[in-house]
């Protein structure tokens, strides 16, 4: 599955939790000798939890997890995969250092913000057993 959009850390809040995300199918998917889900298909899923980036270093976090794939027929399917947890950059060796020795100026260090490009790619299958209906024979 390809990110259909962007996804920025400083584009979301606590509230945000539940937001739909979409993506696409990266390459037909063949069951069979049926195809089931067309390159381009609409697959949704949804955010389900998220973090700000703070001081102290700490990193923004995303996670979000799949829902549904549209399959040839138009269905929508139940698909599941792991719940991905995307977190922001680390802090350079030097700056952990430093917050270490003055903790007092840990507040300064802002920890990082999250940017996923669209087209990121990620895997994720077919929950049970569905009837998809193909057209096939």
């Amino acid at each position: 599955m390809l990110l259909f959009a962007p996804m920025y850390s400083k584009e979301y809040k606590k509230n945000n939790v539940g937001r739909p995300i979409q993506f696409e199918v990266a390459e037909d998917v063949v069951v069979d000798g049926a195809t089931v889900f067309r390159r381009g298909a609409l697959v949704l899923g949804h955010l389900t939890d998220f973090k700000n980036a703070g001081g102290y270093g700490q990193h923004a976090t995303l996670e979000f997890t799949f829902d549904s794939a549209t399959a040839v027929g138009g269905q929508q399917v139940p698909v599941t995969g792991e719940i991905q947890q995307i977190a922001g950059g680390r802090t350079s060796e030097e700056l952990q250092s430093l917050e270490r020795k003055q903790v007092a100026l840990g507040w300064l260090m802002k920890g990082a913000d999250i940017l996923v490009r669209a087209g990121t790619e990620y895997d994720l299958e077919v929950s049970g057993h569905p009837l998809i209906h193909t057209g096939a024979n």
